[in-house]
């Protein structure tokens, strides 16, 4: 069963949710079901937005088909966003987590994704050193200081202790591994 629409602009006329189809496709009402069968109404073809196919509520292949369908594109859809996030992400130039990039007509800031923490490091580095954990790390699901961090980072030390203490700290950096936000702004 194939349903084609003649105007290709049709789909802007249907009902938000749905195609409202007075007969079926056929012209005949031996595939709708008997009432006393399935309490499913007589709207029963639904249109998906990406690819205009009409899906029939009243079969459940139909049903199945959409919805495998729709899976696909959505995960094809978020691959897609992933992608040119990324991509936007690399446009930005700098090392701020909230940058911006502007084309010829538009602008938009990019919110670069937190890097991630190794937990089980952090919580080795909280329990092996008590004498310095309150100053750099806090207590959640362990977490940094991020201002201290970027201090110890740059600091040298004679303590052994300390050294090691900074070195769990240094390999416990896990690189961001998200996609940035990004949001249109005006140009004006």
């Amino acid at each position: 069963m194939s349903t084609k629409i003649d105007d290709e602009f049709a789909f802007l006329d249907v009902p938000a949710g749905g195609v409202d189809l007075d007969s079926p496709p056929d012209g005949s009402d031996s595939d709708k079901p008997a009432a006393s069968e399935v309490a499913w109404t007589d709207d029963a073809m639904i249109m998906n937005p990406m690819t205009m196919s009409l899906c029939d509520t009243n079969d459940i292949d139909s049903l199945i088909h959409a919805c495998v369908d729709a899976k696909q594109q959505l995960a094809d859809l978020h691959c897609f966003e992933d992608t040119i996030r990324r991509r936007l992400g690399e446009c930005a130039k700098g090392d701020t987590k909230t940058r911006r990039v502007q084309g010829k007509t538009l602008r938009a800031k990019i919110e670069m994704p937190d890097e991630n923490w190794d937990q089980t490091i952090l919580k080795e580095a909280w329990q092996s050193y008590e004498k310095f954990r309150e100053s750099y790390l806090k207590i959640g699901t362990i977490n940094v200081q991020k201002r201290e961090f970027n201090k110890l980072t740059e600091m040298s030390t004679d303590d052994p202790a300390f050294g090691q203490f900074k070195s769990m700290l240094e390999a416990a950096v896990r690189p961001a591994t998200g996609a940035p936000r990004v949001t249109l702004e005006s140009t004006k």
